[in-house]
């Protein structure tokens, strides 16, 4: 369930992010993110498991190299 919440949470943010706040365009970014999340979650499942924060700082140096060249 906390999956779903946080899933569903970040796609309503990217609405929000993308275009406002209005209440009418809201209301349909609301059934978006239900559906991007209902989506989201039958394509990739939550897995029980961690972030391994030393591995992600391994990775930035090279995220950011390629971000530079793209």
């Amino acid at each position: 369930m906390r999956a779903a919440i946080a899933r569903g949470a970040g796609f309503l943010a990217l609405w929000v992010v993308l275009i406002g706040l209005d209440p009418i365009d809201l209301a349909v970014g609301a059934c978006a993110a239900a559906a991007a999340t209902w989506t989201s979650l039958r394509l990739l499942p939550p897995e029980a498991g961690r972030v391994r924060f030393a591995v992600l700082v391994a990775l930035l140096p090279r995220f950011l190299w390629q971000s530079v060249v793209a």
